[in-house]
């Protein structure tokens, strides 16, 4: 626990760092390696995409459990994962446990489930935007299929001042 306390108090944004803070006080054990290979999907090449839609949506809490450790105290780990799990879904937190015996294989399955979960999130912001802006760019790209019919929206009025930009969302004013 003293690798994970030590990653706790130095990651770098404050959401990640209360959701692995909510993985010690149930005293499930996260491997290093774990959180440096999310750390890298965090700050790596997927990290544009990977912060925008990560802000959009639910957070994971990816365990990846290691065989040596079933066997020592496999009734606390499994009490340990089953009140995470209840903790955490009140929280809008998805967990995702597995159960690996190769640290090369865990780690390429940690990072195929959070990209599939980007991917999942993608699909959804593409496929029903919320925000008028989102709707706007979206609407501006080309289409994947010339016949596609779509709808074009115009934004009408001024782009903001960069020197002087408005309060709050900087294109409100259009």
């Amino acid at each position: 626990m003293n690798g994970l306390r030590w990653l706790v108090t130095r990651w770098p944004d404050r959401s990640s760092r209360d959701n692995w803070k909510s993985l010690e006080w149930v005293g499930v054990f996260v491997p290093v390696s774990f959180f440096l290979a999310y750390y890298f999907l965090k700050v790596g090449p997927a990290r544009g995409f990977f912060h925008s839609v990560y802000g959009l949506a639910l957070l994971v809490a990816l365990i990846v459990i290691f065989s040596r450790l079933m066997f020592v105290a496999i009734d606390r780990l499994q009490r340990s994962i089953q009140s995470l799990s209840r903790q955490l879904s009140r929280q809008n937190v998805q967990l995702r446990a597995l159960h690996e015996t190769n640290l090369a294989l865990s780690q390429e399955r940690a990072y195929e489930s959070v990209m599939q979960l980007v991917a999942d999130l993608g699909r959804e912001l593409f496929g029903d935007p919320k925000h008028p802006y989102t709707k706007a760019l979206i609407s501006a790209a080309l289409p994947a299929h010339p016949n596609k019919q779509r709808e074009e929206i115009v934004l009408r009025g001024e782009v903001p001042s960069p020197i002087n930009p408005p309060a709050g969302c900087s294109f409100h004013p259009r």
